[in-house]
């Protein structure tokens, strides 16, 4: 293998790039010329050529005057689909059926825990989370509905709880 430094690499690497991007310009635009395609059609030899980098005043012009058009078209989202909405409707399932009644279920326990009691009979505070409560407040669903010296009643999902500090 051939020991170069790293300047010479990329020099070699910068060389392959333009001679592979000199191909790719030849196999793209075929290597034409819009005089020689002309002349070549005009001795009956060729088709009529013209390639992407054709420099006729008229095709300029036409060019120009379609850039223009593009640019006086005001963009209007109304034709656009709604990101939000989703392709696929859903399908409608038929109901399920409820299961019997299971009997008699435990109590749903309210997500809160008392912390403490700031007593005073004009107006109790219970330290819920680290943040102070009163009655009437709500605290993650469960309404406060009392505070004792020693507990602190809640209503949650339609039952009494008594909390005390732990």
């Amino acid at each position: 293998m051939i020991q170069m430094d790293a300047g010479k690499k990329r020099l070699v690497v910068l060389a392959g790039a333009a001679a592979t991007l000199a191909v790719c310009v030849v196999l793209v635009f075929g290597g034409r010329d819009s005089s020689v395609s002309e002349s070549a059609s005009a001795d009956g030899v060729g088709g009529s050529t013209v390639g992407l980098l054709d420099s006729r005043p008229q095709h300029l012009a036409d060019v120009a005057r379609v850039a223009r058009s593009r640019q006086r078209q005001p963009y209007d989202a109304r034709a656009t689909r709604d990101p939000m909405v989703a392709l696929v409707r859903e399908r409608s399932v038929a109901p399920v059926p409820e299961p019997a009644d299971p009997g008699p279920t435990r109590p749903v326990r309210p997500p809160v825990r008392l912390d403490g009691i700031i007593w005073d009979e004009s107006d109790p505070t219970a330290l819920m989370g680290g943040n102070p409560y009163r009655v009437g407040d709500t605290v993650l669903g469960a309404k406060i509905t009392e505070i004792d010296k020693e507990s602190v009643t809640i209503s949650y999902k339609g039952r009494l709880f008594v909390l005390t500090v732990e």
